[in-house]
């Protein structure tokens, strides 16, 4: 079952000035197989064929942030440079069996 959202949230959603947009609420996912600590394989994108441990699943977004994929550079506050986790949409990723492999 899905949760109410508190009024915020819902008008944060409709609202197209702010850029990693919430999904809508007809287009969340219901049933989330993928939880953080699975394996998962990336079937497209850059990052395809490649295996890593989900950190998050973002419910609002339907994305998920998987361990030393999809990395970006930014700079941290002392000026140097460091690699970041980005999100990866969750049709772009498939659970892997954790009994099979």
């Amino acid at each position: 079952p899905l949760q109410l959202l508190p009024p915020s949230l819902d008008a944060a959603r409709c609202d197209r000035r702010f850029f990693p947009k919430l999904v809508k609420k007809k287009d969340m996912i219901r049933t989330w197989k993928i939880r953080p600590g699975d394996q998962v394989y990336i079937n497209s994108g850059k990052e395809k064929g490649s295996t890593g441990e989900v950190l998050l699943a973002d419910h609002l977004r339907n994305m998920v942030k998987v361990k030393g994929l999809n990395l970006r550079k930014v700079k941290d506050d002392e000026g140097n440079f460091k690699y970041i986790e980005k999100k990866i949409h969750y049709s772009n990723c498939a659970l892997i069996d954790p009994v099979e492999g």
